[in-house]
């Protein structure tokens, strides 16, 4: 599983996910960088994606897909601003995986990061919820 991006409580919507897709490739190929374990990674060119869509999953079950603005196509920067019910309160805390789902102006589809290791990670919290907490401190 890939590195935690972003920890968020659940129901919130104010902080988007901002972020750039990456390709594994070849050692060599220009604008390639290597990371920690030795792979090369580039920034993927968005110029010819018609669509991109965030996928967000817990284990055997998508949370979200939904699409996302293209910030940079040439760099591969994304934004993903949360909907109302993206993390709402039926969400289960924990860990989820994230990737994004391409599609080319030809109808080629294809997902990045293309290593399940490598899928960025958003961890999503609970909200103290009020009752639970006046009840704790004896107001309720």
């Amino acid at each position: 599983m890939g590195d935690v991006v972003r920890t968020i409580k659940r129901g919130d919507t104010a902080a988007p996910i901002e972020a750039v897709l990456e390709e594994e490739v070849a050692e060599g190929t220009p604008g390639a960088v290597q990371d920690a374990d030795g792979s090369w990674w580039k920034p993927v060119d968005l110029s010819l994606v018609a669509e991109v869509k965030l996928r967000m999953r817990a284990p055997h079950r998508v949370v979200i897909a939904g699409p996302v603005t293209v910030l940079d196509a040439a760099a591969g920067r994304i934004r993903y601003a949360w909907e109302l019910n993206d993390l709402a309160a039926e969400s289960a805390p924990g860990s989820y995986e994230t990737e994004a789902e391409l599609t080319y102006t030809d109808g080629r589809i294809e997902t990045v990061p293309n290593r399940k290791a490598d899928n960025p990670v958003v961890q999503v919290d609970v909200d103290l919820d009020p009752t639970a907490a006046e009840l704790a401190a004896g107001d309720g």
